[in-house]
């Protein structure tokens, strides 16, 4: 809200919900700091396909007052949904078998439907009739029904009851080769600094070789063994918010199977600003008052947000004031060697700093 009443430190502020399509939404609802003139309305605490209204209303001291109403239509949010397999090389000696996992933000039941395209036309049985897939989240593609040497497209199509639709799909090419499955399971958000390990699970015949290659991604050190399927990743060598994919072929001398992988690393808290007061003092006397402000993630996952503060000296040396907590501020004196304070903002790990000058 804007203030054009003169002299903001004089402004108070108060919100209310005034009206709402939702029968079921009670008005007495309250709005989070409701002293400021920014709004801020409990997560999840509208529901979606309706529409809500809010007044805001300034005062001053001499009791003028002026108010807005607000509306607010709230959207339904995506549906999420992930497949257990990614694209790759599949034997056409045992079934295709993909799962999905969907899921709806808003709670409504979820239905869902398998298709598939060999070359681009509809999957069809030996006799030429077209293949009915599952119609749950599990697909399992009989091997009966394979050719050898073609490429199939499984596309999984999820909606609900308003409407709502989504759809993935995972192509996989089949060769003439040992039976052999790889399960890759992609790691939740790893750290940028964090080494990080990806164990496969795998079921093939022996004898076999295993190769790693990167497909997409800031490059990094591979420390794969080849006579292991794991992943090795050096700490420090991801960067933050960034999206990797790494392509696993198992060999026997040939190739017999490949499955690929996609993570993103996490990224961290941003908007935010860092002051101290007073910026300058006594050592040992004056108490300075360090504050990490507004700062915010993206993934609604990522909170609770923790806070750290410290300072550096001249050399640059750092020094711990308070370890992390949930609260944004922090209060102590500093010794002469302080140069620099500085906040560094988390959630799962360390990802984000910020320094003031003293």
């Amino acid at each position: 809200m804007t203030n054009k009443c003169g002299d903001s430190s004089s402004i108070t502020y108060s919100w209310d919900f005034t009206a709402t399509t939702n029968p079921n939404f009670p008005l007495t609802t309250k709005v989070l700091d409701t002293n400021k003139s920014i709004a801020v309305i409990g997560s999840k605490s509208l529901n979606p396909g309706y529409t809500y209204t809010f007044r805001a209303t300034a005062k001053n001291t001499a009791r003028s007052e002026g108010f807005s109403d607000i509306k607010i239509y709230v959207n339904y949010p995506d549906l999420e949904l992930k497949l257990n397999k990614a694209d790759g090389i599949v034997s056409s000696s045992a079934n295709i078998q993909v799962s999905a996992k969907a899921n709806d933000p808003a709670g409504t039941e979820i239905t869902y439907q398998w298709s598939c395209f060999i070359e681009g036309s509809a999957c069809t049985s030996t006799d030429g009739t077209i293949i009915t897939l599952d119609s749950s989240s599990n697909l399992n593609f009989k091997k009966e029904n394979i050719v050898v040497g073609s490429t199939y497209s499984f596309k999984v199509s999820i909606s609900t009851e308003d409407g709502r639709t989504k759809s993935s799909s995972v192509t996989f090419t089949t060769i003439d080769a040992p039976a052999s499955t790889i399960t890759l399971t992609p790691p939740a958000k790893p750290s940028s600094q964090d080494s990080l390990v990806i164990n496969p699970e795998i079921d093939c015949p022996d004898g076999v070789t295993f190769k790693w290659e990167q497909i997409s991604g800031s490059t990094v050190e591979n420390q794969a063994d080849p006579s292991i399927p794991a992943l090795q990743l050096s700490a420090n060598s991801l960067k933050e918010g960034n999206t990797y994919n790494f392509l696993l072929s198992i060999l026997n001398p040939s190739l017999i199977n490949q499955a690929s992988l996609t993570f993103s690393t996490n990224e961290g808290p941003k908007g935010g600003t860092f002051t101290v007061s007073p910026t300058s003092g006594t050592e040992f006397t004056t108490k300075f008052t360090y504050l990490a402000d507004s700062y915010y993630d993206g993934d609604e996952e990522d909170y609770p947000l923790t806070y750290s503060f410290g300072y550096k000296s001249a050399t640059g040396t750092q020094f711990r004031l308070k370890i992390e907590s949930l609260s944004n501020t922090y209060t102590s004196s500093l010794n002469k060697r302080a140069t620099q304070v500085g906040v560094v903002v988390c959630m799962l790990s360390i990802v984000a700093y910020t320094t003031m000058q003293m």
